[in-house]
């Protein structure tokens, strides 16, 4: 886990440095001769001559215009002065995106998962687990197509990547891109409706008692698997990084509401009086073919 989400914050990084190196201008250098006036300001050109007795200068400006100049006009001039000059750089070449095409895309992906529980106590459950914390990392699948660039329809899915796989979610996926089309990073607004189906390991207090050597033990604690299917509603803000060949790297954040519409626990023979909700901070990264 620590190992992706590392590499998630380098694929992040570089990409915010490609973007700003992207924006930078090249520098150039320009010379000029300066007479700074005593009335204010200075006056950047070049001098055609200049009468060392009386201190008269004859001064052409940037506009190419002449003028004359006596001692009492100027506290003092310098010559050869450098001046930083931007200068614009190369345009940017805009890569094509897709218009009405087809896309298939492959990524990982990072969920924050947080389940609260509302918890009644009764007979033989006399405490609950005040809930828990999942971070399941994850394969991300999901194919669709644009529709005059700025909307996408389609569907995903993600897989847990632990042998266990106790995480899994399929369902729709919409894109709303808003940019102006007029660089190589597309600013979109993703929205997806999801099947969820994932597990938790929950521990309860109940009201046995168990022998222990040299002493027992209450409550009993006790470790119980917890199913829940949701419905999960996620909106979120991304980055799309457009490639050559209209392939493009996408990177997301999302939360995601989760509106249960299950939860047991199907090992127990007796499930505890409780109550579930969930929600999850999603953060995801996907290679667009």
């Amino acid at each position: 886990m620590k190992s992706f989400l590392k590499g998630v914050i380098i694929c992040l990084f570089s990409a915010i440095s490609f973007i700003a190196s992207a924006q930078t201008d090249t520098t150039d250098y320009d010379v000029y001769d300066v007479i700074y006036l005593k009335k204010g300001g200075i006056i950047k050109g070049e001098i055609l001559s200049f009468d060392e007795p009386t201190g008269g200068i004859v001064f052409k400006d940037l506009q190419g215009r002449t003028y004359s100049f006596s001692r009492e006009e100027y506290s003092y001039f310098k010559e050869n002065q450098v001046f930083e000059r931007k200068k614009k750089k190369t345009p940017t070449e805009i890569h094509p995106r897709k218009e009405n095409e087809f896309e298939f895309g492959i990524g990982l992906s990072a969920n924050f998962l947080t389940i609260n529980e509302d918890f009644t106590s009764d007979d033989y459950y006399i405490q609950g687990s005040n809930g828990s914390a999942e971070l399941p990392s994850c394969f991300d699948v999901s194919f669709g197509k644009y529709f005059s660039r700025k909307h996408y329809f389609g569907v995903t899915g993600d897989i847990e990547l632990s042998a266990g796989g106790s995480y899994f979610a399929g369902g729709g996926r919409y894109m709303h891109q808003y940019d102006a089309n007029k660089g190589n990073v597309g600013l979109y607004i993703p929205i997806e409706l999801k099947y969820t189906q994932f597990k938790s390991d929950l521990q309860y207090a109940t009201s046995d008692t168990t022998f222990i050597p040299g002493g027992y033990e209450y409550p009993t604690r006790e470790v119980l698997e917890l199913n829940m299917s949701t419905m999960a509603l996620s909106l979120g803000h991304g980055f799309a990084f457009i490639l050559n060949n209209k392939k493009s790297m996408m990177l997301e954040v999302a939360v995601v509401k989760h509106f249960v519409m299950s939860s047991s626990f199907p090992d127990e023979a007796l499930d505890p009086k409780a109550t579930f909700s969930a929600v999850a901070f999603r953060f995801g990264a996907k290679f667009n073919f």
